[in-house]
């Protein structure tokens, strides 16, 4: 007789994570991801300060029209200088290029809802109380469709 599948929980240090994350994360990427919608593409950029000084970083991917930012990080040295917003609209700009029309991401806590909403993104969701006394937020941004360049005479 066969036996049933078993159904496991682990954490971080657990020396299951290692035997089964690699796995597991490519089941999920195919189906999540790709199965979704096709069209799937990571995005990615940074800023660095020399050959190897990583300084700030997004984490995003392109899909279905959209853009989806993961991640965004910079330097606490490096931050309230302008590298966030242009980490952000860096990727916008690769996403209209992929085609994508919107955006979306979501924060945790006023100060990064601020940031986000300075960025022209507004608030379409949210989780009051995620943490003591802060939401997490969804938000969504219509992306600039993408220009031709100015016709020239000559």
């Amino acid at each position: 007789m066969n036996q049933a599948p078993a159904v496991e929980v682990f954490g971080h240090d657990d020396p299951a994570r290692q035997t089964y994350l690699p796995t597991l994360g490519e089941h999920l990427v195919q189906h999540h991801r790709y199965a979704g919608c096709g069209d799937y593409s990571e995005l990615h950029a940074i800023i660095r300060d020399g050959p190897s000084q990583l300084r700030g970083g997004l984490v995003a991917a392109t899909h279905s029209g959209w853009l989806y930012v993961e991640f965004l990080w910079v330097a606490d040295e490096f931050r309230r200088s302008g590298y966030g917003s242009r980490l952000l609209a860096a990727a916008e700009r690769e996403a209209v290029n992929r085609g994508c029309s919107k955006a979306y991401l979501e924060a945790t806590g006023p100060a990064m809802a601020a940031f986000f909403q300075r960025r022209g993104y507004t608030i379409c969701g949210e989780l009051v109380e995620y943490l003591p006394g802060q939401s997490r937020y969804w938000f969504r941004k219509a992306l600039a469709a993408k220009q031709d360049p100015p016709l020239t005479n000559g």
